[in-house]
């Protein structure tokens, strides 16, 4: 399990990410980040060893060095803030640093494991592994996620080659807890990923029972929107995201639940074909999912209606953009 790294310091953060490129690169070493940053290698490791504090300039320089996203770079930015701040010296300050609490306890993998991504029914697995109610068998699995036992034990089997999966008082279980994907640009799997489960969004909307309709959420904005504020109310919406599978995962799971949000242009840039301007995010979650609704899945309902109708009044202006939540369960009953 993944420790709350709510209070990671900047080094501890670079470390991670550092580990993270030396693994697509394994000969990329300080000196090389140095000649990447054009400073000292001495000033490099004095900053990576944390003797050195981490200035605020330096903090794009080194985000783009080590392929860091921008929730990476905005985790880096809070615990730079953290570091400098005193709580009692500016409590709004450390108010805004402490957004990307949510965010941090993912741990971010490197390419080389976005095998997950590979099959949508890879991290769903992983996830029913949480449950309280789960049962360490094939068939079970199959049961609940409509697959053939055979597709799941050629899965379980590629999962535990992988250390994805290990065993923990006579059962299997998660390896790590909370894990995410951060891309700098667009992946082909990351890519295909998201059609997979789009595709899967789709397949929810043939149950039009109410019970299924009590049980997801799906629901969509056009917005007349300024391109300025577009990096602002994407990074609302990543924390935003994180908040309601926080709010998912905090109760006994005996469900696993797929969570995810879209948000494009309408409209072609006038400009440029730059894509930019995309956002699609995905997250995997357990959740606790008694007989009806759960409170849970009503605050979470609630929350990414909230969600929707805070972007509306952040995304007020010129042009066209789409908004998006997909809130639905991802294992039969």
């Amino acid at each position: 399990m993944k420790p709350d790294t709510k209070n990671q310091t900047p080094d501890q953060i670079l470390k991670i990410y550092f580990q993270r490129k030396q693994k697509r690169f394994s000969k990329y070493s300080l000196r090389a980040l140095a000649r990447d940053l054009r400073i000292s290698p001495a000033h490099v490791h004095r900053i990576m060893s944390g003797k050195r504090s981490l200035l605020f300039d330096q903090i794009s320089d080194i985000g783009r060095c080590l392929d860091m996203d921008s929730l990476a770079v905005q985790s880096l930015q809070s615990a730079v803030l953290r570091e400098r701040i005193p709580r009692p010296l500016d409590e709004s300050m450390i108010t805004k640093a402490e957004l990307s609490s949510s965010v941090d306890k993912y741990e971010p993998l490197p390419e080389s494991d976005y095998f997950l991504l590979t099959k949508w029914y890879y991290l769903p697995i992983l996830d029913l592994t949480c449950c309280v109610n789960f049962v360490d068998d094939p068939e079970w699995i199959a049961s609940r996620l409509g697959l053939e036992s055979r597709v799941v034990e050629m899965a379980i089997i590629e999962l535990e080659k992988r250390n994805y999966l290990r065993m923990e008082n006579g059962r299997r279980v998660k390896a790590t807890e909370n894990i995410r994907f951060p891309t700098r640009k667009s992946r082909p799997v990351v890519a295909q990923f998201h059609q997979d489960m789009l595709k899967k969004t789709e397949e929810s909307f043939r149950d039009a029972s109410d019970e299924e309709f009590e049980r997801r959420l799906i629901a969509g904005i056009c917005i007349a929107s300024d391109p300025e504020k577009v990096a602002e109310a994407k990074r609302f919406l990543y924390d935003a995201l994180h908040k309601a599978a926080d709010i998912l995962g905090s109760g006994l799971a005996t469900e696993v639940y797929y969570l995810s949000l879209s948000f494009f242009p309408f409209t072609n840039d006038e400009t440029s074909q730059n894509t930019d301007h995309k956002t699609s995010s995905h997250w995997a979650h357990s959740v606790k999912l008694p007989e009806g609704q759960s409170f849970k899945s009503i605050r979470a309902n609630q929350w990414l209606s909230r969600v929707t109708r805070t972007s509306d009044d952040q995304m007020m202006g010129i042009g066209d953009r789409t908004f998006k939540a997909y809130f639905w369960p991802g294992v039969r009953l």
